[in-house]
């Protein structure tokens, strides 16, 4: 871990409190919550495509199924037996690289303790430690929006396009960050002189 400047201890404190929120989104995971019906739905449709059977191409609330959830699972049988672990495992993958992403965003466009800050937050977020342990779509929300604003904040239009809407497919209420991006995107290209 790079030190930030003048931080001191600061920086132990910062490594034991995302280390802690990680800990907390893998303690007792196949357990803590109950498993709910949804993440039992996602586990059915993989172990129904892998076998050939037909597959529920939209989740009981309606929605079409999405693919980052469901592809993680897949991955993890192909190593694993089922198990309800990894019913959750991939959100919690998920999770941890969201607080990587937002991490070396801040740092980029906003500087050290901007990243730790960033770093700190997404990492102990009670919502954020909550929704790594549920295996289902919305879990992989925060990714994929921290990847569209990094793209939106770097300048790319088809880039943030593309990851807002592959956020949209995760989960439909995911719309409410589009201004966020598009503002990221506007004050990316006022930076730039290109607006």
């Amino acid at each position: 871990m790079t030190r930030v400047k003048g931080w001191g201890g600061l920086d132990a404190a910062l490594f034991v409190l995302i280390a802690t929120a990680i800990l907390f989104r893998l303690i007792d995971l196949a357990n803590l919550p109950g498993l709910n019906g949804d993440e039992a739905w996602y586990g059915v449709q993989v172990l129904r495509w892998s076998a050939g059977q037909p597959v529920d191409w939209r989740t009981p609330s309606g929605n079409l199924i999405g693919f980052a959830h469901p592809a993680g699972i897949w991955l993890l049988h192909w190593v694993f037996d089922p198990a309800p672990w990894i019913l959750r495992a991939p959100s919690v993958v998920s999770s941890v690289l969201e607080i990587a992403v937002v991490a070396r965003v801040a740092w980029k466009h906003l500087g050290p303790a901007a990243a730790a800050a960033g770093a700190g937050l997404c990492a102990a977020l009670p919502v954020n430690i909550a929704y790594a342990r549920f295996g289902w779509e919305p879990s992989h929300s925060g990714l994929f929006l921290s990847i569209a604003a990094a793209l939106a904040l770097r300048g790319s239009m088809i880039g943030t396009a593309l990851s807002f809407a592959a956020s949209l497919f995760l989960h439909p209420t995911n719309v409410v960050a589009g201004p966020f991006l598009a503002l990221a995107f506007c004050g990316s290209e006022l930076s730039r002189g290109h607006l």
